[in-house]
């Protein structure tokens, strides 16, 4: 791979190689302490990092426009809709034109990640190979595995088509769990160009264990998905390993009860012997797809008013499986400027930032989360937990309702969530962030590559000694078409 280096003042420079492998000359000319701080150097690399370490950027549907762009803005992407042909009746019949039906889709930029990170003094001999390796890379990775699981992390948002079963997911059945799913979208009339399926690790496994991709010569790769573990087409999809597909081992289950009566597939209830706290997650044996309870009434059996219709038949007396739930625990004003869009003891619609929970229950990331007023109100919206940190939970999108302190969290069930999906069910937009003004003291640069961008900014903490170099970027995440994508359960 080749690249030119603006450093500015007409000095450019080529860089080669791939990550992690800068070419000789380079080194040569560039691995000293004085120019080891230029930020267009530092910007260069990071969004090459980024776009190659994160693989559902290249897959979703992706819009990019140089215009700087503020955190919190609302822009503009296009949808891609279709024409319909039309048939002469004649040689001499008039041709008609077909007008492109793309529709204007608006996307909020609430997506700000950064990482920040200071280089002593006495680090300053170092090559910026060695830099790059020691601190951009990880601060890169941090960027990446947040950004990445807010994508596969909308597969949410696609619960609605479904194949397979939470936790069934076996080596001898995968090839099955990857036709329904193909059947999924070949039902929604998906076109079959650049179909993708993104396997969490455990399935992942049992797909490499089925005979379907044991046999080299029925792969017909000669080997190179048995040594690579890569799966390649299979059942339409390109199937690929994603360590950040939502997969959630060891969550908290809660109460275990039995149905009380038979239901049809596509009812929205079910009987219960015993009742269930309204918000909760539950899973049913026969079913195995994560549902939830809306409402419960009736005084034994109890009538569950579920999240969506149930997807098959369910018998009298089938095992119904609750899980538990955690509480927030916000407990003090949120923390320095962060005050104005704060509410006392919770948090305002449109947060962002982390959510503290307490002790009743274990929150895991890659788990389905919904959460319900302390005094009952049950809120719809479903998120997925992207990242812990310090007794907080990071979501995948902001808070779409407010929450008070003591509110409660309701926490989903074991299983993969495979995320099967063509490119245009979900967009991946991205904005340049500006740079900071002149005689701020900082130093700053935009890198682009990719049609990706982010900014690095260079600063100078005399107290510290050392240099602080902050990677961030500007995202917003949106989902074009439902029907577009299928959850594989595993």
């Amino acid at each position: 791979m080749k690249q030119i280096v603006n450093l500015g003042n007409g000095r450019k420079v080529t860089r080669f190689g791939t990550r992690g492998q800068l070419s000789r000359p380079f080194n040569r000319r560039y691995g000293n302490s004085t120019s080891a701080f230029v930020p267009e150097l530092w910007s260069a690399e990071a969004v090459r990092l980024l776009w190659e370490l994160m693989p559902w950027a290249s897959i979703v549907s992706r819009d990019f426009d140089p215009m700087v762009a503020r955190f919190g803005e609302t822009v503009h992407t296009r949808q891609i809709g279709t024409m319909s042909a039309k048939r002469k009746q004649n040689d001499m019949d008039n041709v008609e034109t077909s007008e492109a039906t793309a529709t204007d889709i608006e996307v909020k930029l609430n997506q700000r990640l950064y990482t920040s990170f200071k280089i002593g003094d006495g680090e300053r001999s170092k090559s910026f190979q060695d830099l790059v390796t020691t601190y951009l890379e990880p601060a890169v990775m941090g960027c990446v595995r947040f950004l990445d699981r807010c994508i596969s992390g909308q597969v949410y948002q696609f619960v609605a088509n479904n194949a397979g079963q939470l936790g069934g997911l076996t080596s001898s059945n995968g090839h099955d769990y990857l036709l329904d799913s193909r059947q999924k979208m070949n039902d929604n009339r998906v076109s079959e160009m650049s179909r993708w399926m993104g396997l969490a690790s455990n399935s992942e496994t049992m797909m490499q264990k089925s005979d379907l991709f044991k046999s080299a010569e029925r792969v017909g790769d000669g080997g190179l998905a048995l040594r690579n573990a890569i799966l390649g087409m299979k059942a339409g999809f390109n199937n690929f390993l994603s360590l950040n597909v939502p997969s959630v081992r060891g969550a908290t289950k809660d109460t275990a009860t039995t149905t009380a009566a038979a239901a049809a597939a596509g009812a929205t209830t079910v009987s219960s012997t015993a009742t269930v706290a309204t918000g909760k997650f539950i899973t049913i044996a026969t079913e195995m797809t994560p549902l939830r309870v809306l409402s419960v009434s009736g005084a034994g059996p109890y009538t569950l008013t579920l999240d969506r219709g149930l997807r098959n038949d369910v018998g009298s007396g089938v095992a119904l499986q609750a899980y538990t739930t955690a509480a927030i625990n916000q407990g003090s004003a949120i923390g320095a400027g962060d005050t104005t869009s704060a509410v006392a003891d919770g948090y305002p619609s449109g947060w962002m930032k982390g959510i503290a929970y307490d002790g009743s229950g274990v929150p895991k990331v890659g788990q389905l989360v919904a959460f319900k007023a302390a005094g009952g109100t049950v809120h719809t919206s479903t998120y997925c937990i992207v990242d812990i940190v310090s007794g907080e939970i990071f979501l995948d999108r902001p808070l779409e309702n407010t929450l008070a302190d003591n509110d409660i969290i309701c926490l989903g069930p074991n299983g993969d969530y495979n995320f099967g999906l063509q490119s245009q069910a979900l967009a991946l937009v991205n904005r340049p962030l500006a740079l900071p003004e002149a005689g701020s003291g900082a130093r700053a640069s935009l890198g682009v590559f990719k049609n990706m961008s982010l900014r690095v900014v260079i600063t100078y903490d005399g107290l510290a000694e050392a240099h602080r170099i902050t990677v961030g970027g500007l995202f917003g995440l949106k989902v074009l078409d439902t029907n577009k994508g299928v959850v594989m359960f595993g």
